[in-house]
């Protein structure tokens, strides 16, 4: 059987690196997406939040929501759910500086900024309480080390637009990953 789904599904990165006094370096990265397709596949819908998007947000909380059955039978209550959009922009800013340079330890401060949106929703389109422009703001600090399997990241964000009701987000949250996000 053949599909009959028209689908374009678009990502650009845009990725700056400008050194620092002090052996610190200053990173900024852009992100857009944008899914076309003639009917919606959740899929592949764009999500947003965790520590490779909004950090201090937790992971794939960020994007549209609609209410969902919470089980399989007829009278499952029905809860709210991320399902995610077909567009989405993340911005990431951070410096990055040396603690201990024999051990490859360094520290970081971010500011992430950024959101999904639903078809229909304009981009930057406002939502009730997320300002300016619809955007999801965080900030946060972390300590980074280039072990010998590979870079381990120790990061706390601060949502400064958090969102309250049946999709809510902590004072702070922490996460640890293998890998960079630059």
């Amino acid at each position: 059987m053949l599909s009959e789904v028209s689908l374009l599904r678009t990502d650009a990165a845009v990725r700056g690196y400008y050194p620092l006094p002090l052996g610190a370096v200053f990173k900024a990265s852009v992100r857009l997406g944008h899914l076309y397709s003639d009917r919606p596949l959740p899929q592949e819908n764009f999500f947003a939040g965790g520590i490779y998007s909004l950090r201090g947000f937790r992971l794939r909380s960020v994007g549209p929501t609609a209410r969902v059955p919470n089980g399989y039978t007829p009278d499952s209550p029905m809860v709210e759910e991320v399902v995610g959009g077909n567009k989405q922009l993340i911005g990431s800013f951070e410096v990055e500086f040396p603690l201990v340079r024999a051990a490859r330890l360094t520290g970081v401060v971010f500011y992430d900024a950024g959101n999904v949106w639903a078809r229909g929703e304009p981009w930057l389109g406002g939502q009730p309480g997320v300002w300016p422009h619809g955007l999801l703001h965080s900030v946060g600090y972390g300590v980074r080390w280039q072990s010998p399997m590979g870079p381990l990241r120790f990061e706390i964000g601060y949502p400064l637009t958090p969102r309250s009701g049946p999709i809510y987000d902590e004072p702070s949250l922490f996460e640890f990953t293998i890998g960079s996000l630059f």
